[in-house]
């Protein structure tokens, strides 16, 4: 940018300025300003090309053509008569002529810089490292420091100073563009310090993953930390919390834990879990042998016991796998896995753990009552906690105390070190030539192909393909069926299947094939072996047990049905009561109960019907009794005047006297056979 100096004015007075712009002395797009007694050019900056200067744009400026800044530095060419020259514009982080300098340097944990300076003010940038579990943030500051005496620190302090610190650490990371009365302090002129390195250059601590996939990784500059998740612990997370078998094969277990300090405020119990059995006491807090936080197991499902209140927490996890238990008690609520709510402030009693308490898991020691929580538990624990404190189980005599918070058990009885299930198969559970296999706590039979069932009890009969050709097997729980197809067919039916063989079964168009399949179609079913009466089938309500050549089968008594007569025939299903009366269902006959102004067998009739009749009932009953009654009378008379007269005709009738007479002369000989008699 030149300044032109013109020495001449115009007007009456010489007070006007005379505009040097207007004859536009800016070559190459210059941009003129005009000045008193001069102007000034403003040249483009030559995005395509060369910038331009001079005193009227008219230069092309070479200062950058060579390219000397480094880093990334911009470089500004310009022209000093007729010397083109350059300046470098460094970024952040560098220094010099050609910004070949870096400032930037880093402390490691716990080192730190010592600068000797007067009371002056220090202006420099650095990058901010903030650790936050497993995030770190990288940042930009510019801080303003007051030095109020001679020795400037720099990452953190000497240990006597630093313990008066809250946080009693030093600053990790990086400084850079370090200023002390706007000079520049250069990371080369400290010389050697153990805990001071050039540049900014960090290690990514977290990758690949040091914790084992068993932890969260923290970065923290020039190490790393794992936050290790339950139950792994370690500096790589590759130590697990030791598990513990309770009730091992048909032994009862328990391990009781003094609490030795208070537990305040909100207060939580977290374990791992793992068991095949659906009840059982997990973990109980006693004060002075009065349960007053219990958590056991009933039917599969987790309970909660606040002293005599009970809730369900969770579903069915009895299942051999391992799962995680929180139970936590927060501003009066207690939660079961940091989500679900169990009780509520009003539902709940409120308690506190306090010293002198004893916590138990798996059971309670012989005396007490543990029936009502389902008895001892049978399975394994892990990693059980009261907040943060472990509840520590060791096998033998301990040899030192764990580092993390802990309680040490006061009496255990029948506890296995590990997570060891039972023998299973010792027992020999599989049938029929099954091989057993032991998996935890249970087993699994390899049965042979014609049986199934958890110890292959159940035969598998339609694999052998017993049942003759064009039939089914069907399998059933003792037994199998056959299913043999056969045709119910009407006239018009019968038709259309002579017709659809004589044309080919296969030939047949949709709806004819539908016909076919949906209204000729039914099932024959015998069932293997038979059935024998007493064994197989008992016969109900009376029913008559007979075997035949298909097996046993029922016959029933009237009102009864069903395969073993066990079904009460509901004679009221057809509703034959009319006019609004209601069936009363017996045993092989219905009543109805009639309404007010219905009679009859079915309610049929009116009352006003049935009187109408009445009259002529009282009629003609008497009349049809006399006539019976006349009937009789003159039957009888005919009857005796027939046999009267039978008697009379062609009969010998002796006197009495005769008759005596013959009596005696007859009793002293012998007897006339019956064809010499006389008539």
């Amino acid at each position: 940018m030149l300044l032109a100096q013109l020495s001449y004015f115009t007007g009456d007075n010489c007070s006007v300025n005379v505009n040097e712009c207007e004859s536009t002395p800016c070559e190459n797009g210059g941009t003129c300003e005009d000045l008193i007694n001069a102007f000034q050019c403003s040249c483009p900056a030559g995005f395509t090309g060369l910038p331009w200067g001079g005193r009227a744009c008219d230069v092309p400026l070479t200062g950058c053509v060579s390219d000397p800044c480094q880093n990334n530095a911009t470089c500004v060419p310009s022209l000093y008569g007729d010397q083109h020259q350059h300046t470098c514009r460094c970024p952040s982080g560098f220094h010099g002529d050609t910004c070949e300098t870096s400032t930037t340097f880093s402390v490691t944990t716990g080192g730190y810089l010592v600068i000797e300076v007067p009371h002056i003010n220090i202006i420099l940038f650095f990058i901010f490292y903030f650790n936050s579990v497993d995030v770190y943030f990288i940042h930009f500051f510019m801080v303003l420091v007051l030095v109020n005496n001679n020795n400037l620190y720099l990452g953190g302090v000497p240990q006597e100073y630093l313990n008066r610190t809250t946080s009693r650490t030093g600053f990790v990371g990086c400084f850079e563009d370090l200023l002390v009365d706007s000079q520049p302090v250069l990371p080369q002129s400290f010389g050697p310090q153990p805990d001071v390195q050039m540049g900014c250059e960090k290690s990514d601590w977290c990758g690949p993953d040091p914790c084992s996939e068993s932890g969260r990784c923290v970065d923290l500059w020039s190490d790393y930390r794992c936050d290790c998740r339950r139950p792994f612990h370690g500096h790589s997370c590759s130590e697990e919390f030791t598990s513990w078998t309770f009730s091992p094969e048909r032994n009862r277990s328990f391990a009781a834990f003094p609490i030795m300090q208070q537990h305040a405020g909100d207060v939580s119990v977290s374990l791992w879990l793992k068991s095949r059995q659906l009840n059982g006491l997990v973990f109980q807090l006693q004060r002075e042998n009065q349960a007053y936080l219990t958590v056991f197991l009933k039917n599969g499902s987790l309970y909660i016991a606040i002293y005599n209140s009970i809730r369900k927490a969770s579903s069915f996890l009895t299942d051999g796998e391992k799962v995680f238990v929180a139970i936590k008690k927060e501003q009066g609520f207690i939660l079961f896995n940091q989500m679900q709510q169990v009780f509520t402030p009003r539902e709940m009693i409120g308690f506190e753990v306090e010293a002198g308490d004893v916590a138990y898991l798996g059971g309670l020691p012989e005396g007490e009552n543990g029936r009502q929580w389902g008895g001892y538990f049978k399975g394994c624990l892990q990693d059980v906690r009261i907040d943060d404190t472990q509840l520590y189980m060791y096998s033998g005599s301990i040899s030192q105390k764990p580092q993390h918070l802990s309680y040490l058990p006061r009496n255990s009885s029948n506890v296995l070190e590990g997570c060891v299930g039972d023998q299973t198969c010792k027992m020999r559970p599989c049938q029929n030539g099954g091989k057993c296999r032991v998996i935890w706590n249970d087993f699994v039979c390899s049965c042979p192909l014609n049986f199934s069932g958890k110890t292959c009890d159940t035969p598998v009969w339609c694999v052998s393909d017993p049942c003759d050709s064009g039939t089914r097997c069907v399998d059933l729980p003792d037994g199998y069926e056959c299913e043999y197809l056969r045709l119910l067919l009407s006239k018009s039916q019968s038709e259309l299947l002579t017709h659809s063989f004589k044309k080919d079964v296969l030939n047949l168009t949709e709806n004819e094939h539908l016909s076919f399949l949906v209204l000729c179609v039914s099932s024959i079913r015998w069932r293997f072996p038979p059935r024998q009466c007493d064994v197989d089938l008992q016969c109900e309500h009376g029913g008559v047990c007979t075997d035949g050549s298909w097996g046993a089968n029922c016959t029933c008594r009237p009102g009864f049905t069903g395969d073993r007569c066990e079904v009460d025939i509901d004679e009221c299903e057809s509703d034959p009561c009319r006019n609004g009366g209601t069936c009363v269902n017996r045993h092989n006959h219905y009543l109805c109960e009639c309404v007010s102004d219905f009679s009859g067998e079915d309610c049929e009739d009116t009352k006003q019907q049935q009187q109408e009749r009445v009259p002529w009932l009282m009629v003609a009953v008497p009349l049809a009794c006399l006539a019976v009654l006349l009937a009789a009378v003159v039957l009888v008379c005919l009857v005796l005047t027939a046999r009267k007269k039978r008697q009379s005709e062609g009969t010998y009738s002796p006197s009495q006297h005769e008759v005596a007479g013959a009596r005696l002369e007859m009793g002293s000989v012998l007897k006339v056979p019956p064809e010499e008699r006389l008539i």
